[in-house]
């Protein structure tokens, strides 16, 4: 047991991991093609993570070339923290967005609001859409 312990902290102190993770807890079901455009990382590096990944039970291959967070309670523990986590810096960067706007700085509050749809969107839809709503409006007045 205290094995894996330590075979699960190498592999998720490592950049790479903790990159992809937060891809999954945003997106839940990712493409090997997905994966690769939103991280940035080489091909190599993300099949050696996701190998890791599986290997200690966080992710499984549903398919050729598509993955998912693994059902179980520690992968879903570690998703769920992860979820806090950028819930609130979303809603920091929502409250920010709304003080730009309300003093007129509409060009960084439009590219701050871009930025968040590109890479949260699916948390925004979830979590977010009456905020997402009334800041929209803002963005018409």
């Amino acid at each position: 047991m205290f094995f894996q312990i330590e075979e699960e902290d190498k592999i998720l102190g490592t950049p790479s991991a903790q990159k992809i993770l937060r891809l999954f807890a945003i997106f839940e079901n990712l493409t090997l093609k997905e994966i690769i455009d939103k991280t940035g990382l080489s091909d190599a590096q993300i099949h050696k993570t996701l190998n890791n990944l599986q290997k200690i039970n966080l992710i499984t291959k549903k398919e050729k070339g598509n993955y998912q967070i693994a059902e179980n309670s520690n992968s879903k523990a570690i998703q769920e923290a992860i979820l806090n986590r950028i819930t609130i810096l979303i809603n920091e960067d929502l409250k920010e967005i709304d003080n730009q706007l309300v003093s007129g700085n509409r060009e960084e509050a439009h590219d701050k609001f871009l930025y968040l749809i590109k890479n949260f969107e699916p948390m925004l839809k979830r979590n977010f859409k009456y905020k997402l709503n009334s800041i929209v409006h803002q963005f018409l007045e």
